[in-house]
């Protein structure tokens, strides 16, 4: 974030489902962050997104 056309006061993340997950992580972890909206956050991790799948839906 070290840009001369970035104001780190006013530093922002958003993300939709997993994203939004994300985004809430990416908060935890990232102290200059002042604002987040995340929007539906849902996590799958691969395992269990892929147990959720039928073999059509995958194109198998």
């Amino acid at each position: 974030m070290a840009m001369p056309d970035v104001d780190e006061t006013r530093i922002g993340a958003t993300g939709g489902s997993q994203g939004g997950a994300l985004t809430i992580a990416c908060a935890a972890l990232e102290p200059r962050l002042k604002k987040i909206a995340p929007v539906y956050p849902f996590y799958l991790t691969l395992t269990e997104s892929l147990a959720s799948k039928t073999t059509t839906d995958l194109g198998i």
